[in-house]
C-alpha cells in the first residue's frame, strides 16, 4: 500500500506545482483585481493580453483537475483492493473492468501532466527570465505524448485471446499416457484434460489457453495438460501421478478459467508499465511510478489466492501419488530442472563442432545423474528448507510450506531416493521417437537464435580429414575414460565428475553430455586394448597424461578397485610406462 501513496505524492507534483504557479502568476497580473473580475474582464475577449490570462487560468484549472483525478483514482484502486483482497471471483470481475480504465486515465493524466509541464515551464521562462528555450519545452512536450500513445497501445493486449507457443507432440488418445492420466482423473473426480502435449522444455501445467504447437503447425483449444518428457524420466509411478494430481487439481478447481480472465489484463498492465518505462520522458515518471503500484498491489492480492490455490492442489497430488510422490516430484523438478540449460550448452557446442545429439531427452537423464554431487544436493536441499515466508508476489508458496503437507521435511529427504529415477516413462508409447522428433525441433530452434553455426561449405580435404581426426582421439577419450569409471560395475559421480573436469583440461572440444552418453553403455572390454595399443604412436608426455588422467579417475572416489588396478596396468604395460 505505500507504493500506491508514493505513486500518488508523484502525481501530485506537477499539478501542485502547476497550480501554485499559476495561481502566483495571475494574482500578479490582476493586482487589486479579484479573479472573477478576471475572467468577466477576459472571458471571449480576443485581446492578446487577455488570451495569455486565460491560457494561464486554463492551466491553473488543469492542475486542480489533474490533481483531484489522482487522488480519486488512488482512492477506487484502494476500495477495489479491500473489497476484492481475497475474493478470486471478485477480482476476476473488478479488476478486468478497472485495468483498462486506470491505463486510460493514466494515458489522459499523462497528456494533461505534459501541456502542465511544458506551458509551466513556457510562462516561468518568460516572466521571470525573459527567455524561453522552445526546442527544450517542445521536446519535453513530444516526449509526454509519444509516451501516452505507448501507453495506450498496450490496450488492445487486455483484451486479446491468450495464446500459447510450445515446440511439443499432442499426444493421440491411443497412447498409453492417456490411461493413466484418465485413471488418475476418475480418481480424483476432476475433469481430465481436452489435450496433453508433451515437450522437452522442463517444467508442468495446465492451460485453458489456445496453445499453438509449433513444430506440428496446429493449434490446440480447450484444456491442455503439458508434460516435460525430461523431467518424467526422472519419477517413479507415485511422483509422476502426484504431478498429475496436481496439474489436475487445477482444472478442478476452475483456475485455468479463472487465468483466462486474469492473465490478458494483468499482461496488459505489464505492457503499460514496459512502455511507459521504455519511453523516458520524465512527464511519463509519475504515471509508471503509478502503474508500478497498480501492478504491485494487484500481484499481491493475486499471488496470494494462487500460493492458497496451490496448497489445495497439492492435497489433491497427495491423493493421487502419495505424500512421498508428491514430495520427491517437488524436490525433483527444484534440483534438475536446471540441467535443461546444460544439455543446450552442450547441444550448441557439438553442433558447431559437426556432432548432434539426438536425444535430448536421454541427455538430460544422464546429466542430472552427475551434474551434482551429493554434497550439493544437500546444500540445495538446506536452502529450499530454510525458506518458509513466502515474498508477497511470489504465486507458488515455499517448497518447505509444501512438505509440510506431506508430513517430511528436507532434511528427512533421502538423496539415493533424489538420485533415483523411476519407470513413469514406460506409460509413454514410443517414447523415444517422440523425443528424437523434438530434439530436432530444439536444434533448428537454435539454428534459428543464431546459437548454431551454419556449416562451412565447401571444406577443404584437409580440414575435414582434420576434424575426423579430432572426434576420433575425442570418442576414444570418451570410451578409454568411461571404461575406467565403469571397471568396477559401479559407476560413482567422483570419478565422473574428475573424467570431466581433466577431460575438459586435456581436449577443449570435450562435452559432457556426450560422454555421458558412454557412461551409460556398458563399454566393450576388448576395444579399450584395441585402443590403447593404437594411441602408441604418441609420444612418452602424451602417454603419461592420460594414464595419469585415467589414474585420477581411479582414485576420485577415494578407492581403488582392483578391476581398476588391473586396466591401469594394462596402460603401463602397453605404453612401456614403468
Amino acid at each position: 500500500m505505500s507504493k500506491v501513496f508514493q505513486a500518488l505524492l508523484l502525481n501530485l507534483i506537477i499539478p501542485v506545482a502547476g497550480y501554485f504557479l499559476m495561481l502566483n502568476i495571475m494574482n500578479e497580473s490582476l493586482g487589486d483585481y479579484s479573479l472573477n473580475d478576471g475572467l468577466n474582464l477576459c472571458r471571449n475577449n480576443s485581446d492578446p493580453t487577455c488570451i495569455s490570462f486565460m491560457r494561464i487560468y486554463y492551466t491553473h484549472l488543469g492542475s486542480l483537475i489533474s490533481g483531484a483525478i489522482s487522488i480519486l483514482l488512488v482512492l477506487i484502486l484502494i476500495i477495489c483492493s479491500f473489497i476484492s483482497k481475497d475474493n478470486r471471483k471478485l477480482i476476476a470481475k473488478i479488476f478486468p473492468k478497472l485495468v483498462p480504465i486506470t491505463i486510460f486515465i493514466t494515458v489522459i493524466q499523462i497528456l494533461l501532466q505534459g501541456v502542465i509541464f511544458t506551458y509551466g515551464i513556457y510562462v516561468l521562462e518568460s516572466y521571470y527570465l525573459g527567455s524561453v528555450h522552445f526546442i527544450l519545452i517542445g521536446a519535453a512536450g513530444l516526449a509526454a505524448g509519444a509516451a501516452a500513445l505507448k501507453i495506450m497501445s498496450s490496450m488492445s493486449q487486455i483484451n486479446s485471446p491468450i495464446k500459447i507457443s510450445v515446440i511439443g507432440h499432442q499426444v493421440d488418445k491411443q497412447n498409453g499416457l492417456w490411461n493413466l492420466v484418465n485413471s488418475i482423473a476418475d480418481k480424483l473426480d476432476a475433469k481430465a484434460p481436452d489435450n496433453i502435449i508433451v515437450g522437452l522444455e522442463p517444467g508442468f501445467y495446465i492451460t485453458a489457453a489456445n496453445v499453438n504447437i509449433i513444430n506440428e503447425k496446429n493449434v490446440v483449444n480447450g484444456e491442455t495438460l503439458y508434460l516435460s518428457l525430461p523431467l518424467v524420466r526422472l519419477y517413479n509411478e507415485k511422483e509422476i501421478s502426484a504431478i498429475i494430481g496436481h496439474e489436475l487439481a487445477h482444472f478442478k478447481g476452475e483456475d485455468t478459467q479463472y487465468s483466462l480472465k486474469f492473465t490478458p489484463v494483468y499482461i496488459g498492465l505489464q505492457s503499460a508499465l514496459h512502455n511507459a518505462s521504455d519511453s523516458g520522458s520524465i512527464v511519463a515518471l509519475p504515471g509508471v511510478i503509478f502503474l508500478d503500484s497498480i501492478l504491485s498491489l494487484f500481484s499481491s492480492s493475486v499471488s496470494k489466492i494462487s500460493r492458497d490455490r496451490e496448497l489445495v492442489a497439492d492435497q489433491l497430488g497427495i491423493d493421487a501419488g502419495g505424500k512421498d510422490g508428491l514430495a520427491y516430484s517437488l524436490l525433483k523438478l527444484a534440483i534438475f530442472q536446471e540441467s535443461w540449460n546444460t544439455v543446450l550448452d552442450d547441444a550448441i557446442k557439438e553442433c558447431n563442432q559437426g556432432k548432434f545429439i539426438t536425444n535430448m531427452s536421454k541427455t538430460f537423464m544422464n546429466n542430472s545423474k552427475f551434474d551434482l554431487s551429493d554434497e550439493s544436493i544437500e546444500k540445495i536441499l538446506e536452502d529450499i528448507g530454510s525458506v518458509s515466508t513466502p515474498h508477497p508476489t511470489d504465486s507458488h508458496p515455499p517448497i518447505s510450506e509444501r512438505l509440510k503437507q506431506c508430513d517430511i521435511s528436507t532434511s528427512e529427504m533421502s538423496i539415493k531416493e533424489l538420485n533415483n529415477q523411476g519407470n513413469a516413462k514406460d506409460h509413454i508409447d514410443k517414447l523415444e521417437s517422440i523425443e528424437e522428433d523434438l530434439t530436432y525441433f530444439e536444434h533448428l530452434k537454435l539454428v534459428a537464435l543464431g546459437l548454431i553455426k551454419q556449416p562451412e561449405e565447401n571444406q577443404s580435404e584437409e580440414d575435414i580429414e582434420k576434424n575426423e581426426q579430432q572426434n576420433f582421439m575425442l570418442n576414444a577419450i570418451y570410451h578409454i575414460a568411461s571404461a575406467m569409471i565403469y571397471a568396477d560395475g559401479k559407476i560413482e559421480k567422483e570419478e565422473v565428475q574428475v573424467a570431466e573436469k581433466i577431460g575438459k583440461q586435456i581436449m577443449p572440444n570435450f562435452n559432457s553430455s556426450s560422454f555421458r552418453e558412454y557412461i551409460n553403455s556398458e563399454p566393450k572390454s576388448d576395444l579399450f586394448e584395441k585402443l590403447i595399443s593404437y594411441f602408441n604412436f604418441m609420444n612418452t608426455d602424451s602417454k603419461k597424461m592420460i594414464y595419469d588422467y585415467l589414474e585420477k579417475i581411479a582414485n576420485a572416489d577415494g578407492d581403488m578397485a582392483e578391476e581398476e588396478k588391473k586396466l591401469l596396468n594394462l596402460v603401463s604395460k602397453k605404453w612401456d610406462l614403468n
